[in-house]
């Protein structure tokens, strides 16, 4: 989906979602330079971001100074989520989804 601020920002997130009043934006890198698009989503006031590349998850919640790479996400909805867990999912996720799931229920039971 492409974000945009017309004449200001523009920037197209592999996923996007609205929880609450919140916004978060996903980017999956494949080659490096995802960075340089933190302040594309600043401009958009998106308040997190998380990227994947070379295996890792890095989460970005948006404070008054610009971006700061976080432990967990601010987002009261997903704070519970265990990044590292979900790191080891998504790695698994590529040779069995069932699997995946399966323990990412065990870290995070209903």
């Amino acid at each position: 989906m492409t974000q945009k601020l017309e004449g200001v920002a523009s920037v197209e997130a592999d996923e996007s979602y609205q929880i609450g009043d919140l916004k978060l934006s996903i980017e999956v890198n494949f080659t490096s330079g995802g960075m340089a698009k933190l302040e594309y989503y600043r401009v958009l006031g998106v308040h997190e971001v998380w990227m994947w590349e070379d295996g890792v998850l890095d989460v970005y919640h948006l404070q008054s100074t610009g971006y700061e790479k976080v432990d967990r996400s601010l987002i009261p909805e997903l704070a519970k989520i265990d990044l590292t867990v979900l790191s080891a999912c998504i790695s698994i996720g590529e040779t069995s989804r069932v699997a995946a799931v399966k323990k990412f229920r065990a870290a995070h039971p209903i």
